[in-house]
C-alpha cells in the first residue's frame, strides 16, 4: 500500500526542495532478466488467494492484472538518451541516470515497464495523498529527471514524452515469458520523446494535459501544431522552493507576464505544422481570452507580426498557463 510520511507528502510537489537528488537506491544494473523474473512473478502472484495485499504493494502486478483482459488507457512517459550521451560513453553517468530513475518511480510511486541501458517507459499512478492523477504524477517525475540531468557536469542529456492512451501486453515466443508492451501510449511518447526540440524538457500530449488536476494550472509551452506541450524542467510549480535551494542553471521562468513575454524564441517546431489562418488564429487567442487590443501599442507587436512568427516562421511559442496563454 503506497502510503507517504509526512516528509514525502511535504515534498511530493517539490522533490527538489531538500537537495538535488532523492535519497539512494540501489542502482539500475541493466539486468532484464532480473527485471523480467520480477515481472513473471508479480504475474503469477495476483491470481494467488492473496493477489490484493501483492496488487496494493506492486504497481506492475497492478496494472499487470488490469490489463489480463485487454488493453486499458493508461499514462506513460517514455526517456530515451541523446545522441550526445552515446557519443560519450560514460558508463558512470548512464549508472547514476539510471539511479534517478529508480528514486524518482519509486518516489511517486510509479512503475518501470522497460528497462534498457539507453531507454525507458515508466508507468504513472495516481498519488491520492495529494489529490494527484497519475497524469500529474508522470509529468512531475519527468521534470524531476530533467532538472537532475540539468545539474549534473556536464548537463546530462535525456528526452521525455508522455503521453494518456492505450497500453497493451504480450508474451512474444521464445521470449521466456517476458512480458512486453505495446499500444497508443507508447508510440506516443517514444514519438513525443524523439520530436522534442530541446533535451532536458517533457514534451507532453495534449491527452495528457487534459488529466492533469493537481499541476494543471502549471506554464506549458504550446507548440504550433496545438495538439502537444513542452514542460521546462525549473518551470515552477505550487509549492516548489528550488529557486531558494542553491538550483541555478540559467534556465529562463516561464510564469510571465505580458503577451509579449509570452512568447519563447528560438525553439523550432517539434512537428511539421498544420499552418492555420489568421482568423483561425485570432479566435484561438480570443478562445483563450487574450486581449486583442493589446497588440500593436507602443512596442508591441502587431497581431499579423505576431501570426507569422509564431504560425508561418515558427521562430515563436505560446505558454498555456490553465485556461489562458
Amino acid at each position: 500500500n503506497f502510503a507517504p510520511s509526512s516528509q514525502f507528502q511535504a515534498q511530493l510537489l517539490d522533490p527538489m526542495g531538500v537537495g538535488s537528488s532523492l535519497p539512494c537506491q540501489p542502482p539500475c544494473t541493466g539486468n532484464r532478466a532480473g527485471d523480467t523474473r520480477h515481472r513473471e512473478e508479480s504475474c503469477r502472484f495476483v491470481f494467488a488467494s492473496d493477489a490484493k495485499d501483492i496488487q496494493q504493494s506492486d504497481p506492475v502486478a497492478t496494472f499487470l492484472a488490469e490489463t489480463s483482459s485487454g488493453a486499458v488507457d493508461t499514462c506513460v512517459l517514455h526517456w530515451v538518451l541523446s545522441s550526445k550521451e552515446h557519443e560519450m560513453g560514460s558508463v558512470e553517468r548512464i549508472v547514476n541516470f539510471h539511479e534517478q530513475v529508480r528514486n524518482s518511480v519509486d518516489f511517486f510511486g510509479s512503475a518501470i515497464l522497460i528497462d534498457d541501458a539507453t531507454s525507458g517507459l515508466i508507468l504513472g499512478r495516481p498519488v491520492d495523498v495529494q489529490n494527484m492523477s497519475a497524469e500529474d504524477a508522470i509529468l512531475r517525475l519527468g521534470q524531476f529527471l530533467c532538472r537532475w540531468s540539468l545539474e549534473q557536469s556536464p548537463p546530462f542529456g535525456v528526452r521525455c514524452g508522455a503521453h494518456t492512451g492505450s497500453l497493451h501486453t504480450l508474451t512474444l515466443p521464445n521470449s521466456e515469458n517476458q512480458v512486453s508492451f505495446f499500444g497508443d501510449a507508447f508510440s506516443r511518447a517514444r514519438e513525443l520523446a524523439h520530436t522534442a526540440v530541446e533535451e532536458n524538457m517533457v514534451h507532453l500530449s495534449k491527452t495528457l494535459k487534459d488529466g492533469l488536476r493537481t499541476l494543471e494550472p502549471i506554464p506549458l509551452i504550446i507548440t504550433t501544431n496545438r495538439d502537444s506541450y513542452l514542460l521546462e524542467a525549473h518551470t515552477e510549480v505550487s509549492g516548489d522552493t528550488s529557486a531558494t535551494c542553491g538550483i541555478n542553471v540559467g534556465m529562463r521562468n516561464s510564469v510571465v507576464t505580458g503577451v509579449e513575454d509570452k512568447l519563447v524564441s528560438t525553439l523550432g517546431s517539434t512537428v511539421d505544422r498544420q499552418k492555420m489562418s489568421m482568423d483561425d488564429f485570432r479566435n484561438m487567442l480570443q478562445s483563450k481570452k487574450v486581449d486583442l487590443s493589446a497588440f500593436g501599442k507602443g512596442k508591441a507587436k502587431s497581431l499579423e507580426s505576431f501570426y507569422r512568427d509564431v504560425v508561418v516562421d515558427g521562430k515563436s511559442h505560446l505558454v498555456e498557463s490553465g485556461t489562458t496563454f
